[in-house]
């Protein structure tokens, strides 16, 4: 009986639903659903191997810097010294680096500008609208040629509207960032301009129960800025600077004997402070058929100093200090077709980089070593492509 009356009860509602329902029905005409990344694969066309990421992309993904591109893209890998990149090692299918004066195993060019050794590589990416990753090597594309691959960053171009940029950002460890961008046009359709900045800082996660402190306490400083200029539709010139400055204490160095990684007993803080500026020359010229284009660049890299306390206790054992500093220059030509079915390039290649080190190691506060060296390294490069669209 009571199985009965809940079924009677319920076949009414049942049907008032359904009549409700007819009354309410509603005729949606015909949606298309469209993907909203502008994300133009280049490689989908042509005979390379590699990935493009695009503004909505690399703001969702949170890439800010070199270093972060790399957790983005399969079968490479990013070991990361504590140092940023000081000493890093970039692996691409196996192909890598060595941690000091090694060639780089992966190439990074900045609108068109070739960056230094992998130890260099510590600047922040700003005002990004794309990056082409390369597998491989790529030589008979750019000048500064690389083993493993490449990177390719592309900035956000200008317009004749003034567009602004500011983000801030807090976390643990007293952990703060800011960032602000702006560019636009000082002549309508002739002259642009675009500056940029960020700051950031840290107290660091270690502590150091001699001193009773935080020794890994970070602060990165950093500035871009550049003007274009387009006297027709064809030209475009661009100068470019940028600079950056980290002022870093102790490295994430800890004893393989403490109990706690985190820990130290240092007596002395160390310091690791890196600046880097870079000055860039950039002509292009596009006609119907063709596309030439002009880099000169001179960059500025120096570590002063680099010290640490290697002994990680109170007692004044073991102590290391290196100063290393390095300055590039480049020059590019390029001269390539536009998009046909038979595409070629050609193109040369100069950059001269002076590399000085010093290193003087201590016990109970006497010199028991020290090391200078300087080296130069002259590259030169011819190179050319051609492809063929069969079908």
């Amino acid at each position: 009986m009571r199985a009965l009356l809940i079924f009677f009860c319920i076949l009414p509602c049942k049907n008032s639903l359904a009549i409700d329902s007819e009354k309410h029905a509603l005729s949606l005409e015909n949606m298309v659903v469209t993907e909203s990344i502008d994300n133009t694969d280049l490689f989908m066309d042509r005979p390379y191997s590699g990935n493009i990421f695009v503004l909505q992309e690399i703001e969702e993904h949170g890439i800010e810097s070199v270093q972060e591109v790399t957790r983005e893209i399969p079968n490479f890998n990013f070991f990361d010294a504590g140092r940023r990149s000081l000493y890093s090692i970039l692996t691409v299918r196996g192909l890598t680096n060595t941690a000091i004066f090694s060639e780089p195993s992966v190439v990074f060019y900045i609108d068109d500008v070739p960056y230094g050794s992998t130890s260099s590589y510590s600047n922040r990416l700003s005002a990004v609208e794309s990056i082409e990753v390369y597998r491989g090597s790529h030589g008979h594309l750019f000048g500064k040629n690389s083993y493993a691959g490449l990177f390719n960053v592309h900035s956000e171009k200008p317009e004749n509207k003034i567009n602004t940029h500011l983000s801030a950002s807090y976390a643990r460890f007293n952990s703060w960032a800011t960032e602000g961008h702006v560019d636009g046009a000082l002549i309508k359709d002739k002259l642009f301009f675009s500056l940029g900045g960020a700051y950031a800082h840290s107290d660091g996660y270690m502590y150091n129960s001699f001193l009773n402190n935080t020794p890994d306490e970070e602060n990165h400083i950093s500035g871009h800025g550049s003007l274009s200029w387009q006297p027709s539709v064809n030209w475009n010139i661009k100068l470019m600077v940028n600079g950056d400055d980290f002022k870093d204490a102790n490295p994430h160095y800890s004893a393989l004997s403490s109990d706690d990684p985190l820990e130290i007993q240092s007596d002395e803080n160390g310091k690791l402070e890196q600046h880097s500026n870079m000055q860039a020359l950039r002509i292009n010229y596009q006609h119907d058929s063709l596309e030439f284009l002009s880099v000169t660049t001179r960059r500025d890299w120096q570590l002063d100093p680099f010290f640490i306390d290697f002994d990680f206790n109170p007692t004044p054992f073991l102590t290391s200090q290196l100063t290393q500093r390095q300055t590039q220059w480049t020059q590019e030509f390029r001269l390539s077709s536009k998009e046909t079915d038979i595409n070629w390039s050609i193109g040369a290649f100069f950059s001269t980089e002076d590399n000085e080190f010093s290193r003087d190691s201590r016990i109970y506060g006497s010199t028991v070593g020290s090391q200078t060296s300087m080296l130069e390294v002259y590259n030169y490069a011819l190179f050319s492509n051609l492809t063929f669209n069969i079908s």
